[in-house]
């Protein structure tokens, strides 16, 4: 092989590499269940140390009673209507329930980290520190019980929008 040949390939597979890790996470976004979920805890100085958001999901606000959440638990997530229904306990106890989607507890407790471009960091702090904005994201769980975190909402509005309007 010739050295252009080899600086070809050199040049081409990260490329591809890199296509595959997008083709990968569109295909989890539409296999996986999807439901907005009320989040609250945002750590603002995330975003000056590399621009992510640290945010937690409201599991309160699911009807999940605070310190509930054991180990070796999981969540049940249930549709009704528009609403989402959240139970809690183990894998073995909600196998009994219908459960749209069952992700072990460690997989939504805690702060999570969500991306948000370096150019959009200020503004977004400043209105999420705003007392009257509430904000939601989508969780996308999967049929093995991963999440990943989808859209975040400001006010029910993707978060891009309302950054694009005049702040009050």
């Amino acid at each position: 092989m010739s050295k252009g040949g080899v600086l070809e390939w050199l040049l081409i597979v990260p490329v591809l590499a890199v296509a595959l890790l997008m083709v990968q996470a569109e295909y989890r976004t539409e296999q996986g269940q999807m439901y907005t979920v009320p989040v609250n805890g945002f750590d603002p100085r995330d975003l000056v140390y590399g621009h992510y958001l640290s945010i937690q999901v409201d599991l309160e606000a699911l009807g999940v009673r605070a310190g509930g959440t054991k180990d070796g638990g999981a969540f049940c997530f249930q549709r009704e209507g528009e609403s989402v229904r959240v139970l809690q306990g183990t894998e073995m106890e909600l196998a009994q329930e219908n459960c749209a989607s069952i992700t072990p507890t460690e997989n939504l407790v805690g702060a999570k980290r969500y991306l948000v471009p370096e150019v959009d960091a200020l503004e977004l702090e400043n209105r999420l520190r705003d007392q009257k904005v509430k904000a939601s994201v989508e969780l996308i769980i999967q049929e093995s019980g991963e999440v990943s975190m989808g859209m975040l909402f400001l006010n029910d509005k993707p978060w891009r929008e309302v950054l694009a309007e005049p702040n009050p």
